[in-house]
């Protein structure tokens, strides 16, 4: 980077400092290694940012608006940092991982900084006890289409807003409940203003977050009996080969794999998975049970995936304890994702 390329750097500063202030030496000492090459221009502008507002706490607040308005562009997990003058990309391994996901999935909205993607259906896991793979996947496909309703009269709302403000007009009405989505200060950025931010996505569907589980109503058994079999095939697969399918059978693997070692002998307190928890507890038994995935029309839709993985978890708990005195020990269950091999599942582990 030359000093004739600095100009929006110099403008960026001035904006940043004031006309009317000297600009310090240690602004100074960063544009030097802009120029030298030794900073990027965005780690540049954040480092301004901590600058002005340690020198300037009376504009704390102004500062700090803008300041979290770059951050937005700091690389988020899974990503690696190139050439100083070039912006982050993806780590070639953990985009491969999150093709293979969607593939699946048909979203990630953990992962995403920016909006839902166009086409790609809402991936919401479902609260249920149900252990029949059909009538979960069915409750999927249900949930996912009422998140998808709800995302779109959300969308449509935020961009009369947008255009309510474009216009000069006063929104206070249109905009109701959704007030905090949009700012007037943000005038003339539609662009920006269309992207949104976690703080604009619809509550049950941010950005960045794992979706809370839908509750929507089981199928009648009347149905699931009238049902094509190739429908029954692809809702189980869809049950299964999804993560957000997998999650929703967690609590009820959990408690079944609670209840037969409960037969056992032992004390149970049961919790969601955390990489925590082993830092802090000794892990006494911890067993997988996985299947491979072979597509919808290889989906056997009477197997019962969930009875079958809880009966083989607690059964390997309890063999891996043989021997030892029962006592008071904590259960956590997590899916397995492992789609780079296609073997996806179940695992639990005990902690004492």
């Amino acid at each position: 980077m030359t000093k004739k390329n600095s100009k929006p750097l110099m403008e960026a500063l001035d904006v940043l400092m004031g006309h009317d202030v000297v600009v310090p030496s240690e602004a100074r000492e960063l544009i030097e290694k802009v120029l030298s090459g030794d900073l990027s221009e965005s780690d540049a502008l954040l480092k301004m940012c901590d600058l002005e507002i340690a020198l300037n706490p009376e504009k704390n607040e102004k500062i700090k608006d803008m300041y979290g308005a770059l951050e937005t562009i700091n690389p988020p997990k899974g990503t690696m940092q190139t050439d100083a003058d070039r912006l982050p990309g993806l780590n070639p391994l953990y985009e491969a991982a999150l093709i293979e996901r969607l593939q699946f999935d048909g979203d990630i909205p953990e992962h995403r900084t920016g909006p839902k993607p166009k086409g790609a259906k809402p991936a919401v896991s479902v609260s249920t006890k149900a252990r029949n793979p059909v009538a979960v996947g069915k409750m999927l496909e249900t949930a996912s289409q009422r998140v998808e309703k709800q995302l779109k009269a959300h969308e449509a709302e935020r961009s009369k807003a947008i255009e309510a403000i474009e216009a000069g007009k006063e929104v206070l009405q249109l905009m109701g409940t959704h007030g905090q989505l949009v700012r007037k200060e943000d005038m003339g950025k539609r662009d920006l203003m269309k992207r949104g931010s976690a703080n604009t996505d619809l509550p049950a569907y941010k950005r960045g977050q794992v979706p809370a589980p839908v509750r929507t109503r089981r199928p009648t058994a009347s149905s699931l009996a009238l049902m094509e079999d190739t429908e029954a095939r692809e809702l189980a697969y869809k049950f299964f080969s999804t993560t957000q399918g997998r999650r929703s059978a967690l609590k009820v693997i959990r408690q079944l794999v609670a209840d037969m070692l409960r037969l056992g002998g032992w004390k149970i307190k049961e919790q969601d998975y955390s990489d925590t928890n082993a830092k802090i507890q000794t892990i006494l038994a911890h067993h997988e049970w996985t299947a491979t995935l072979s597509g919808a029309p290889g989906t056997q839709a009477s197997f019962s995936f969930v009875d079958t993985a809880s009966k083989a978890l607690a059964r390997n708990l309890l063999n891996q304890l043989d021997g030892v005195e029962p006592k008071l020990v904590t259960l956590e269950v997590d899916t397995v994702n492992a789609l780079d091999i296609r073997s996806v599942g179940w695992a639990a582990r005990l902690l004492g």
